[in-house]
Parts: C-alpha cells; sequence; structure tokens
C-alpha cells in the first residue's frame, strides 16, 4: 500500500523500535532512564569494512518489522538496512545522515567545501595525532561546545573512537556500497522522515536535497539553529517531529 494513503489514526499498539546512532562523536553524559535496545557498541577488530560489519550486527536485530530510528553513521546503516531488508523496515527516521558521497554527487562543489573543512582533520589523521584529529572533528561536527569544556570522559571517548572516521570513510566519503546508483534508494517503499540542522556543515544540505528527490515517500524537516548534534542540542523539537511521524505512520 502507498504510505501516503495510510489511515493515519491513533494506535496504541506496541511497535518495535530501533536507534542507530554515531558512536564516535557520542557528547551526552546522561544516563538514559530507561535501558535502550542498543546501548553499547561492540568492539571492532579492524576485519572487513567498518560499514559492512556495522550493518551486519545491526541486522541481527532486526526480528520482525521496525521503525529504524538513525542519527549520523547510523542513519546511513540504517538507510543500507531499509535497502537490503525492505520486509523488516516498516519506517525510517534519519537524522543527519553522513551519506556525503550522495551530496557530491548532487552538488559537486560541496566536496571542494568538505575537504577544505577537514584539511586539520585530514592532517592529524595522517600524522597518527588523534587528539588533534578528534578536537578538528568535534569543531566541525560537534555539539558546538568548546573541546576544552568537554568532560574529560567524552574527550577520550572521542579520541578513543576517532580512527572510525576513516575506516567509515570507503562507504560515506566514498561510495563503495552504491548509494550513488540510480533506482537503488527509490525502491524503498517505506516511508522516511529526514531531519536536517539549520547550521550543518557541507555537504548536508546536498545530501539532504539528493536524499529528498530519490526516496519515493519522504517528509523532510529543518531543526532551526541546530547543527550536526541536533538530537542532543534541540533534543526536545529533534523528539516532538519523531513522535508526530511516528504518530502518523501507525501500526
Amino acid at each position: 500500500a502507498n504510505p501516503r494513503n495510510r489511515i493515519t489514526k491513533p494506535s496504541n499498539a506496541l511497535r518495535p523500535l530501533k536507534t542507530l546512532r554515531d558512536k564516535t562523536n557520542d557528547q551526552t553524559s546522561e544516563k538514559p532512564k530507561s535501558k535502550p535496545v542498543m546501548q553499547t557498541s561492540l568492539k571492532w577488530d579492524f576485519r572487513g569494512a567498518f560499514h559492512d560489519v556495522s550493518t551486519a550486527v545491526a541486522a541481527s536485530f532486526l526480528d520482525q518489522k521496525m521503525d529504524l530510528i538513525g542519527h549520523s553513521f547510523g542513519a546511513s546503516v540504517a538507510l543500507r538496512l531499509a535497502v537490503e531488508h525492505p520486509d523488516l523496515v516498516r519506517s525510517l527516521i534519519l537524522i543527519e545522515p553522513v551519506i556525503f558521497s550522495l551530496g557530491f554527487a548532487y552538488e559537486p562543489a560541496s566536496k571542494k567545501a568538505f575537504l577544505q573543512d577537514h584539511s586539520e582533520f585530514d592532517r592529524a589523521i595522517a600524522c597518527d595525532e588523534f587528539l588533534g584529529a578528534a578536537r578538528a572533528f568535534h569543531q566541525i561536527w560537534g555539539s558546538g561546545q568548546s573541546w576544552d569544556r568537554l568532560p574529560d570522559k567524552v574527550q577520550r571517548g572521542m579520541v578513543d573512537k576517532i580512527h572510525l572516521i576513516p575506516a567509515a570513510a570507503s562507504h560515506v566519503v566514498e561510495d563503495a556500497y552504491g548509494f550513488c546508483t540510480a533506482g537503488l534508494l527509490e525502491k524503498i517503499e517505506a516511508p522516511v522522515l529526514l531531519l536536517q540542522g539549520s547550521a550543518s556543515s557541507a555537504p548536508m544540505p546536498a545530501v539532504i536535497s539528493t536524499l529528498q528527490s530519490r526516496l519515493p515517500y519522504c517528509l523532510v524537516k529543518t531543526l532551526k539553529g541546530a547543527g550536526h548534534m541536533a538530537p542532543i542540542t534541540h533534543a526536545k523539537t529533534t523528539a516532538a517531529h519523531i513522535q508526530s511521524f511516528l504518530k502518523n505512520h501507525p501500526v
């Protein structure tokens, strides 16, 4: 059935829901009130492509039709799950999906801006200066809070995981999976909510525009004043958009 033609009546049924988030830039220090389904990341042993491994782990939780919520890298995994397991994905909520290759294809000039923005990060990674790389990454994709004001535990966590950024580049900056392939995303029948921050870095606007033009049943909402870490800096607004979307697409 066409999602646009569904009867949008309230539903009291319990709906399975998975949240896939960016573990590299996890800056929240608050403990969750209830235990989430996927609370921690598995240790990666550097075998296989990081995006492939992440998708396989996430797919192992899909035991029935579910709503997927993904932020950043997690959003790219959620989108891939919708391509590979359409029978198990009821809806998609993608927050700032970092599928940069889509943005580059849509707006080639955005790649130049991206590379300029990441020049210090790339230099630090090349020199194994992981503290400098984490600081540079946070400057671009962080919550807007100064690095020096972040708790030591958060800083250490980002430094320890910063190697995952280049590990994911083949499927994020480049298109090893083939997200840019004509007709691939057009096959997704699940309704999709795209959330973007109005102050996010390049090429996020181009990524969102590409997805909006290619996904058949897509709604875009922009969070005014938010950057990449909108789920933390604009949590209430983000949650309100998610709640409204799920209410309009009941079980």
